[in-house]
């Protein structure tokens, strides 16, 4: 894969800042990377990665522990870091084989979903039941360390993490060497003035205007709040109905543009119900998620076109984010918020929460990406981002 010019030079200002951090010798060192939603973030901690690990002058006996919290995501930042590196590291595995692994070796990366290892029911965790079948995380990391052993943890999508989360016993048991913190909206207190004094953190921004010059990104987002809405409505329609109305013909829209400029693109709708959805009535008394399904199969979409991802529905995923995918719409809650991706999704619908209607900004992030890695210069359409919502203009942020 040929990298872009600002992620090469992020790279290298990664790793140079990771070596001085290193070689300052404090335990736990931490380098926050900043990176917009979209840039690659996943693809620059892989090369990263690879990078430290094959390099003859900085070569201490280091393993990796990939944490995530967002439990949907870590398979597939293990399935990106595997494709990418195509053996550049020693191993690459989950949290289900550290019973036959019994230690990290030298460069291995292991991928760990946080959600079992801080289950409130101490009787549930997975990793913390010792057996035939499963090792202790504990017994785990100190094989490890029995080794000589240093740990560096990549914590993904850090803002998604509480601060007790990031001072906790987990990253107190690991007792890693260096903590590198990934996140487009990373917390400010992360590295203090102090740290950077001490030689204890450091941090690399990746600037989004770099990332949308490169072509990854959209060169904006055109949003259509309810107050716009509102004045378009039909005789016959509500709210809810012309949001969907004005997200479906921008989606035929789309089709035809890509289809004019030879890109071979199915253009994806999102649409996100709020997550008090039970508590959520459209017009017509039923909730969102059946409300959207009826409205589609209203205009003629048929059921292979629409996929669910929800926590106790999954359907029409498994080729989502193919561009060719036949799929046209995804129907969520929190899943496809942060660190999907889906290069292809062009539309997003958000409902306005009913209890707390605090706008995710995290969730544009999943419609700014371009589809081939592009803009279009002859169908500026595709340039842009659209998203069509319920909530007030005053009450949404664009990401940075």
């Amino acid at each position: 894969m040929q990298l872009k010019d600002y992620q090469d030079t992020a790279i290298n200002d990664l790793k140079t800042k990771l070596y001085r951090l290193w070689k300052a010798g404090h335990a736990p060192a931490r380098l926050v990377f900043k990176a917009p939603t979209g840039s690659g973030k996943t693809v620059m901690a892989a090369e990263l990665l690879n990078r430290i690990s094959g390099d003859a002058q900085f070569n201490p006996d280091k393993a990796f522990i990939w944490l995530s919290f967002n439990p949907d995501i870590v398979d597939q930042s293990r399935r990106k870091l595997a494709t990418y590196l195509n053996g550049g590291v020693a191993g690459l595995y989950d949290t289900d084989q550290i019973s036959q692994r019994g230690k990290l070796r030298r460069n291995d990366v292991l991928f760990v979903n946080w959600q079992k290892l801080v289950a409130r029911n101490k009787y549930s965790r997975k990793l913390h039941r010792s057996g035939d079948t499963n090792l202790a995380f504990e017994k785990f990391i100190t094989n490890t360390k029995a080794e000589g052993r240093e740990i560096i943890v990549i914590v993904d999508e850090c803002h998604l993490a509480k601060a007790t989360d990031l001072a906790g016993d987990i990253l107190t048991l690991i007792a890693s060497r260096l903590e590198l913190l990934i996140s487009a909206t990373p917390p400010d207190n992360l590295v203090s003035l102090a740290d950077f004094q001490s030689g204890r953190g450091d941090q690399v921004s990746i600037p989004h205007r770099d990332v949308v010059a490169s072509g990854l990104l959209k060169r904006t987002t055109r949003i259509m709040p309810r107050e716009e809405i509102e004045e378009m409505i039909q005789p016959g329609r509500d709210l809810d109905h012309t949001i969907l109305d004005l997200a479906a013909a921008k989606r035929l829209e789309l089709a035809a543009a890509y289809e004019r400029a030879g890109a071979k693109v199915n253009p994806l709708v999102l649409i996100k119900l709020p997550n008090d959805d039970s508590i959520s009535k459209a017009a017509s008394g039923d909730d969102k998620l059946a409300f959207v399904r009826r409205y589609l199969s209203d205009i003629g979409v048929p059921e292979h076109r629409i996929a669910v991802w929800l926590t106790a529905k999954k359907e029409n995923l498994t080729s989502i984010t193919d561009n060719e995918s036949p799929v046209e719409y995804l129907i969520f809650k929190h899943s496809a918020a942060t660190g999907w991706d889906c290069p292809r999704a062009d539309v997003l619908v958000m409902f306005r929460e009913i209890k707390s209607p605090v706008f995710e900004t995290q969730v544009i992030g999943r419609v700014l990406r371009t589809a081939e890695g592009r803009h279009y210069p002859n169908a500026p359409q595709l340039n842009d981002a659209y998203l069509y919502t319920s909530y007030e203009r005053d009450t949404i942020e664009q990401p940075a």
